[in-house]
């Protein structure tokens, strides 16, 4: 029998479990898997590190707190405690939150030129804000002071007698 008639077919290609393109690679895949891993992970843990460090060197920001005015023998005791120079910050820390604010109401407007006439050689300022605290069970008793510049500029009350013993 003579094969040479036959035709010619390329070699086959030998099925050997290490192919000759794993055999150049210097990692095996799972060694490149552990890798990878390790990357991500030191990659979260630095912008973990970023959030703890700026939320650090930030400052904090006060929850403003709700407050609720005190018992009105509370502000007449502490009324005459008062400074005619206390800023705002203190007048709250004595007698609690204002029970209203007033832009300007009738009794206020008969006293501002009497304010003027004490004060004319500077005059009222413009910044100035009216607040009131006023006993819920008595509304004719209240307090009633003028901030201007947050600065008490002049205090009145209604309705009690001095709060000092």
């Amino acid at each position: 029998m003579d094969l040479s008639t036959l035709p010619r077919y390329p070699e086959p290609v030998a099925r050997n479990p290490v192919s000759p393109e794993s055999s150049l690679d210097p990692m095996p895949q799972r060694i490149k898997i552990l890798w990878l891993c390790l990357k991500v992970m030191a990659i979260f843990a630095t912008l973990f590190w970023l959030d703890f460090a700026v939320n650090r060197l930030q400052p904090k920001r006060p929850v403003p707190i709700e407050r609720t005015p005190y018992e009105f023998h509370f502000v007449e005791y502490r009324y005459d405690h008062v400074g005619n120079t206390a800023t705002r910050e203190r007048v709250e820390e004595l007698l609690g939150p204002p029970t209203e604010p007033i832009v300007i109401s009738p009794e206020l407007e008969e006293i501002i030129p009497d304010l003027e006439w004490s004060n004319r050689h500077f005059g009222l300022p413009a910044d100035r804000v009216w607040v009131r605290w006023t006993d819920p069970r008595d509304p004719s008793k209240s307090v009633t002071i003028l901030f201007a510049g947050d600065r008490v500029y002049h205090k009145m009350k209604t309705g009690f007698e001095s709060g000092r013993d």
